[in-house]
């Protein structure tokens, strides 16, 4: 939200409302996180490794990245290693970490 607001250019900013950390919306565990004190911001265009893999790679956002999780840890089960990456934006979409995950 951060860098929406301080981007000179028009943003749309969309979240799944589950996302929020309100458990009566049926929050999604994962999404309960601590939050620095100290004011940051991610960059719009940058994705973000959500778990580190090496055999097969799951690409989504928003709530879509806590079910790439959830698929991570049954893989990893079977011995087979997921990287999730969470995309953060569409547009722009950060090809390069997504062509880095799956080379």
């Amino acid at each position: 939200m951060t860098a929406a607001l301080r981007d000179p250019n028009p943003v749309i900013y969309m979240y799944y409302k589950g996302l929020q950390g309100m458990g009566w919306l049926g929050t999604e565990a994962g999404a309960l996180t601590h939050v620095p004190e100290e004011s940051y911001e991610a960059e719009i265009g940058k994705a973000a490794i959500a778990r580190e893999g090496r055999a097969v790679t799951i690409v989504s956002i928003a709530q879509g990245v806590h079910h790439g999780l959830k698929a991570a840890d049954k893989l990893a089960v079977q011995w087979i290693s997921a990287e999730v990456v969470d995309l953060r934006s569409l547009v722009p979409l950060d090809r390069d970490t997504i062509r880095a995950s799956i080379a």
